[in-house]
């Protein structure tokens, strides 16, 4: 696979990337609302880690689009240059 057609894999539409916003939000408020009970730290521990590492992975997705993007931006521009 060229790097080309690697970049147009991981680009999002408008609507991946609102979805993938609303997603990190309600996460982030999962994460914000979790209640600390020291009866079950271990139970506390593992919810704030499968958030923490859901909030990675979707930002990730958001990162590599705009890297695409940008990618791709390049290129064309440097096409146009030539």
């Amino acid at each position: 696979m060229t790097e080309e057609e690697e970049d147009r894999c991981h680009l999002l539409s408008p609507d991946n990337v609102l979805a993938i916003q609303n997603m990190i939000a309600d996460i982030s408020e999962k994460k914000l609302t979790l209640l600390f009970t020291p009866n079950d730290v271990l139970g506390f521990t593992q919810q704030e880690a499968e958030l923490a590492g859901q909030l990675v992975i979707l930002k990730w997705l958001l990162e590599r689009s705009e890297s695409a993007q940008n990618s791709i931006r390049f290129r064309f521009s440097q096409s146009q240059k030539e």
